[in-house]
């Protein structure tokens, strides 16, 4: 028998059992991340952290609107991917974009995530792209 020390790993799983998208979702999913600070995966900024996350469904109406908004074509909104891309030089996203087009992917757009830096401990600053 396989067992996991309980002190190895700390792991959260929310959902809707009938599988019914919501925001109550995500914001129970924040708070679960907010409660694992036990975990000791801070930095001694006191901010800086792991970079643990939520995971969630595409937002395919965000999406549809960015689209129309940029004027740009898909053929299907649900032939949509989505992908956070995180490099300090640009050479980073070219490289990308050609092994995506070998697996024949398409790039439509880059779009910048507003963040709030004042956010970030020091560590984090230091290091974003």
């Amino acid at each position: 028998m396989n067992t996991v020390p309980h002190d190895s790993c700390g792991v959260g799983f929310i959902c809707d059992i009938n599988g019914k998208p919501s925001h109550r979702i995500v914001q129970l999913g924040i708070t679960a991340v907010k409660n694992l600070t036990h975990r000791g995966a801070v930095g001694s900024d006191g901010k800086t952290g792991d970079g643990v996350g939520i995971l969630t469904q595409i937002p395919r109406k965000f999406f549809k609107k960015y689209l129309q908004k940029e004027g740009l074509k898909i053929s299907d909104i649900n032939n949509l991917a989505v992908g956070f891309i995180f490099a300090k030089e640009s050479k980073g996203f070219k490289v990308l974009e050609e092994l995506l087009e070998k697996f024949g992917f398409k790039v439509l757009a880059y779009r910048a995530v507003p963040t709030n830096n004042e956010a970030l401990g020091i560590g984090a600053f230091r290091e974003k792209p």
